[in-house]
């Protein structure tokens, strides 16, 4: 049983650095219409210039949009107003990207006036800090390194290294390798 939750858990954490979630679900009452994924991982697709096979779509327009990376800024650039876009929908993996290139499914609201935000009450940012608690979970990210806690364990990315630990053992995937520690 507890060789099942860590190999459990392993596969969830590698699932979590190799995949994103392009699930959404929409959420609408009287005050806010809300859209819903939990993830919280970074883009990596940005560098210098945005990849010209996906299309992009800027969330507060609704509009497809050309979009450059400013490694100045850090943050995606609309190529023709060369005005910044907070919030942008991957189509090729219908993902929704804010700023920085933090995937941000499920994690953001739309107001009254029909704009799109992040909902604050599920994302704390610090400067180009993210984290993210729900539900007994904690997600943290900052300089390409993601960390999450939850009652089962932790798991932690750094590149291509990922560390998983429970009260089970330790996995660890580093340059193509894993190694299993179990407590049993």
């Amino acid at each position: 049983m507890k060789a099942h939750i860590i190999y459990s858990v392993a596969l969830f954490g590698l699932t979590m650095q190799a995949c994103n979630n392009d699930s959404t679900t929409d959420t609408i009452d009287s005050e806010t219409e809300t859209t819903t994924t939990a993830s919280g991982s970074s883009s990596t697709e940005m560098s210098g210039s945005m990849s010209t096979t996906s299309n992009y779509v800027d969330l507060n327009t609704n509009q497809p949009v050309e979009l450059i990376w400013d490694d100045e800024n850090d943050r995606a650039i609309n190529r023709a107003t060369n005005q910044p876009v907070e919030l942008y929908i991957n189509t090729a993996t219908r993902d929704t990207i804010y700023g920085p290139g933090y995937i941000v499914n499920n994690h953001i609201i739309r107001t009254n006036t029909g704009n799109w935000l992040l909902d604050e009450t599920k994302i704390k940012r610090e400067g180009d800090e993210l984290k993210i608690k729900k539900d007994g979970m904690k997600f943290k990210m900052e300089d390409g390194e993601w960390k999450m806690k939850t009652d089962d364990g932790k798991i932690k990315s750094d590149g291509d290294e990922l560390k998983i630990k429970s009260e089970d053992g330790k996995i660890k995937v580093e340059d193509g390798k894993t190694k299993i520690k179990s407590d049993n």
